[in-house]
This record gives C-alpha cells, structure tokens and sequence, in this order.
C-alpha cells in the first residue's frame, strides 16, 4: 500500500505556512513592541486588540499544527498511528483555540 506524503499534494498548505510564518512574525512583533516594551500604551481590552489576539492564536495553531501533520504524513508509515496522532492533533489544537478565546476575549471587560 503506497502512502501519499505531503510533497505529492498541499501548494496551498506550503503557501499558506510561508504566508502565516510572516503574519505571525509581524503580530509578534506588535505584541512585543506594544504591549512588553511599552512603545505605546495599550488598551488591551478594545476590540482591536482582541481580534489582533485571536488572530495571531489562529494563525500560530494553523501554522504548529500544519507542520506536526505534514511531518506525520513524510515520516509515520503506520496507519492506526497515523490516525492517532491526526486526532491528537484535533484534539490539542481545540484545546488550546478554547484557552485562547476564553483568555482573549473577557480580557478587559
């Protein structure tokens, strides 16, 4: 049984883990420069800076996540393993977008 591996399919998914790295590097350095280092003050409670949060724990999700798999489809040959690790994928990543949103969302209210 021959297994397809991610080099046999996913442009977009290569596309998009470029783009996302370069997003997630640009709302770090907001983040960073706003917020740590205190270049300007901050209402992090405004609706802006909520949805600039959600954002980068989308894109960071998308971006770990996407990896792990593509990884799992290069190197793991073993189905039910293959499988497995596909839903703990789900799993971890529904986890951490639940965590996200409850931090980010009543942050300031």
């Amino acid at each position: 049984m021959a297994y397809q591996t991610s080099s046999g399919n996913g442009a977009f998914h290569w596309l998009f883990q470029r783009i996302s790295g370069i997003l997630i590097a640009i709302i770090l350095f907001i983040h960073l420069g706003a917020i740590h280092f205190g270049i300007s003050t901050v209402d992090l409670g405004s609706p802006t800076w909520k949805v600039l949060h959600l954002a980068f724990v989308v894109l960071l999700l998308y971006h770990i996540l996407m990896g792990f798999w593509l990884l799992v489809e290069d190197y793991v040959r073993t189905h039910w393993i293959r499988i497995s690790l596909y839903g703990l994928a789900w799993v971890v990543g529904l986890v951490f977008f639940i965590l996200g949103v409850v931090t980010i969302v009543p942050f300031g209210t």
